[in-house]
Order: structure tokens, then C-alpha cells, then sequence
């Protein structure tokens, strides 16, 4: 449901130094510190330019800090927005009165697809890539709660596409390491987000149903299967596209009662169909537009449509007679205001799921080595599987 950008729009500058494989296998350098490659674009809009640098770390943290090297960070749709954005997204959903074919309705302004994951936008320039998982190195003389070898996820201020970081222990998660690398790196978004929309926004019990648009994003596929764990029925929603028929089987086969392209959503047929589950509890929405419209028109009287992104860039147009409810999932807020402790107790719940075999998303290894091509491919329009870089 989320539309990227051509691969004409990527450019990445090299620097001539290193390779990544030659900073890897040399680790420390003779005066004992870390040579950490770092990718880092200097403005926003247009084409995207990357420019390899080279960090330099001490190898003995100080203080509360700790060293931590990537194992993984992917690429998404929110690292695109957040290279490309040409200003600070609102932090709030903004809804207007208007008119539609002569009838009242009113016209809502979703949030945008990066102030909700990761809220303001770094500073230029920017290290590149706002999820990830990394190991810990070595701690500070004041870290009380790391070791070496623990599994941490950094903030997304942080900065994922580089090798190498000094962060301080009160802004790391910890993080299973008993589940693949490539989940673990993108646990603390897109799954987290799903978790959040199920538990925040309405008290929600088995036999209850939701509806939700772009199903086959990371939020959309971790969304279907913890709330099928816990008994909830959820009718799909998706574009009507050439691999429907395959995405429609995986959707179903993870859990999905019903896979529905969002036009079809109130053909009669389709309503009969829908009729038999009875009507949602609450509708999520991360596509906006004549999506998100359709959405909003599934909804009973006095509903609740509750969105988390705005991929399509477009207002939603809802009915003013059905008197909806509209919020907003700020998961950068959550996150800001929750306590570590709770923060990492969701993790583990998302990460107990994953290594009991209830949570797969549909993820694509690739080197970081490579970059160029992974972040390229990252990038795809119409892509359903999130390409992850492995370090």
C-alpha cells in the first residue's frame, strides 16, 4: 500500500575508503579505537544522496555509554519519507467541514507517515535508516543493566545504516536474541505499531472484528496475526493489483477472515459477505484517501477509525451523519512518555510471538555491503516484502 520511489531517484556518493568488509574484519585500529562506517545524506527532496563516511569511536565507552555495532537495519518506507521530506509533518490530524455531491461531510488530514514512528526529523545531516538491532561491545564504567552480547535496539535518532555507535544506556531496549536477526531489527516499529493499535484504542475481546487498509505493509501483516491470537476477527484491506490473488492467500493463511480490494468494499456482494461477520469494532488506517474513504464509509454510526500514516498523501472524506470518531496512533509519542521497562516488556511479547511461530512477516535479506542495490530494491514500488541489510 505504500508507494516508493523509482530507482532513477537513488544516487549514493562514495568516498573511496574502506570497504565494509575491510572495517569489519580490522575492528580496532592501532590507537584502540573503532573506524565506523556511516551513511549520511546532507539535504532533503530529490534525489537521494548517500555519501559513505567514516566515524571514528573510542573502544572504551564512557560514562553510561555503551559501544553497540549493527546486525541489521532495514530499509522502509519511513526512511524514504524522512530523506525526502520537505518539512515537519503536523503533529496532529487535522478535520475540516465540507461538502460532497451536495451532502455535508468532512475532510480529514491523516498523519503523516514519519511524525508518527519517529517524530521530529534528525537534524542535517543525518545518518541514514531509522530501525535496526544491534550487539553491545563494551559499556561504560555507570552502565548498570548491559553486558557485552546483549541484543539492544537503538532510538531512531540514532541512525541505522552505519556499523557502529555509542549510545547511552537509557535511550537502548533490549531485545531477544533467540529469534532471527532480521525480525529483531524490525520488531520496535511496524509490530510494535500493530500492538499499540490493537491495545490503545478500544477494549477489544475475542469474536469482536476490525478493519484495516494497507494489509500487506509490516504494521498491517503483525497486525492480523496478534489480533488472531487473541481471538479477534479482521477483514483485510488491500489495492487490487497484479499478485493480489498470492498476497490475498498469504493474508488469509496468516489469519485474515477476509481479503477485500478496498473499491470492492461496498459492492453489494461484498456486503453480504461482510454482513455475516457483523460490524467492526474499530478500523486502522495507513493509506488515506479514496482508501481510507471507503474505510471510514464501512464503519457503523458512532465508530471509531483510528490512523497511523498517510501513504497515498490524500484526505479522507467521511460522512458527517455517521458522527465518526477519528484518531491517531503517535507511536514516536508512546514511546517518549512510556517507561523503558513497559517499552521492553511489549518487545519481548512481539519477540515471544516470533520464536513460538505465531508472528512471520515477509522480510528479504541483503548485505549492507551492498548497499546501493539493497537500498534501491528497499525502495520499489508496490514492494511486499521489507528488505533488511545485514552487516
Amino acid at each position: 500500500e505504500l508507494r516508493a520511489m523509482s530507482s532513477s531517484l537513488m544516487k549514493v556518493v562514495p568516498t573511496g575508503r574502506a570497504s565494509m568488509a575491510a572495517l569489519l574484519s580490522r575492528g580496532l585500529n592501532r590507537s584502540m579505537s573503532i573506524q565506523a562506517k556511516v551513511l549520511k545524506y546532507t539535504s532533503r527532496g530529490g534525489a537521494i544522496s548517500l555519501k559513505e563516511e567514516i566515524d571514528t569511536l573510542p573502544s572504551t565507552p564512557s560514562g553510561s555509554q555503551a559501544l553497540i555495532r549493527f546486525l541489521a537495519s532495514p530499509v522502509s518506507h519511513t526512511d524514504f519519507k524522512a530523506i525526502q521530506a520537505s518539512g515537519e509533518e503536523k503533529a496532529s490530524v487535522v478535520i475540516q467541514p465540507t461538502n460532497v455531491r451536495f451532502a455535508k461531510a468532512q475532510l480529514v488530514q491523516p498523519l503523516g507517515s514519519v511524525i508518527g514512528p519517529i517524530g521530529k526529523l534528525p537534524g542535517l545531516p543525518a545518518v541514514g535508516g531509522t530501525e535496526g538491532v544491534a550487539v553491545v561491545e563494551a559499556v561504560g564504567p555507570s552502565v548498570k543493566n548491559l553486558k557485552p552480547g546483549d541484543w539492544v535496539i537503538p532510538p531512531p535518532s540514532v541512525g541505522s545504516w552505519r556499523t557502529h555507535a555509542a549510545v547511552n544506556e537509557g535511550d537502548l531496549l533490549p531485545v531477544s536474541n533467540e529469534i532471527p536477526v532480521e525480525y529483531a531489527a524490525n520488531l520496535a516499529i511496524s509490530p510494535l505499531a500493530a500492538l499499540r493499535l490493537l491495545e490503545d484504542f478500544a477494549s477489544l475481546k475475542a469474536g469482536d472484528v476490525v478493519y484495516h487498509t494497507a494489509a500487506n505493509g509490516l504494521v498491517g501483516q503483525a497486525l492480523i496475526q496478534i489480533a488472531v491470537s487473541r481471538g479477534i476477527k479482521v477483514v483485510s484491506l488491500v489495492r487490487s493489483r497484479n499478485n493480489f490473488e498470492t498476497m490475498s492467500w498469504y493474508l488469509k493463511d496468516i489469519g485474515s477472515s477476509l481479503v477485500i480490494p478496498y473499491k470492492s468494499l461496498r459492492t453489494r456482494m461484498m456486503l453480504e459477505v461482510l454482513a455475516d461477520l457483523g460490524p467492526p469494532a474499530i478500523a486502522f488506517d495507513a493509506v488515506g484517501g479514496e482508501a481510507g474513504s471507503e474505510l471510514a464509509r464501512a464503519l457503523p454510526n458512532g465508530g471509531t477509525l483510528v490512523t497511523y500514516g498517510c501513504a497515498s498523501g490524500a484526505p479522507i472524506v467521511l460522512p458527517a451523519e455517521k458522527n465518526l470518531q477519528v484518531k491517531a496512533l503517535f507511536l514516536s509519542q508512546w514511546t517518549a512518555i512510556k517507561p523503558k521497562a513497559e517499552q521492553a516488556r511489549a518487545l519481548a511479547t512481539l519477540a515471544q510471538m516470533v520464536k513460538d511461530g505465531k508472528l512471520r512477516l515477509l522480510l528479504e535479506r541483503a548485505a549492507f555491503e551492498s548497499y546501493p542495490a539493497a537500498l534501491n530494491k528497499g525502495f520499489e514500488d508496490m514492494r511486499d516484502r521489507r528488505v533488511t541489510m545485514l552487516f
